[in-house]
């Protein structure tokens, strides 16, 4: 006797029973079986995002040069009692501008070009950091 159903199929006749029209199925209960040429489920690997710490204090960036990798993310985080800070890159990265960050909030950004950046604290004058992305 052949199996006529497999968990996948159950699964979905049931959300679609009790009307439920979104979800998400791991792969292992999808209806694979079912449809298998090799084009109906495409699996790509999984890209992996790193995301880096600057604390930003009273004294300046912690770390202040920092080395990543392409594709990273980096939140500089406002550790201050009571001043903001204004994140400003110069020369190759002058696009990057955060707006007024207060104590206890964050300023992301991902890094997609190799290249030495550095950046200021536009409220402490002197304040300054570098990253490298290789």
């Amino acid at each position: 006797m052949t199996k006529c159903f497999n968990k996948g199929f159950l699964v979905l006749c049931l959300l679609v029973l009790f009307g439920i029209t979104s979800i998400a199925i791991p792969y292992e209960l999808s209806l694979s079986p079912f449809f298998s040429t090799p084009f109906d489920v495409v699996k790509e690997s999984p890209k992996i995002y790193t995301r880096h710490i600057v604390r930003v204090n009273d004294t300046g960036f912690t770390p202040e040069v920092l080395t990543i990798s392409r594709g990273a993310t980096i939140e500089w985080r406002n550790e201050r009692k009571k001043l903001p800070f204004l994140l400003l890159g110069v020369r190759e990265i002058v696009s990057m501008k955060s707006s007024v960050v207060n104590p206890k909030e964050s300023f992301i950004w991902t890094f997609e070009n190799n290249g030495t950046f550095t950046y200021v604290d536009g409220v402490i004058l002197g304040q300054s950091g570098k990253v490298i992305v290789e």
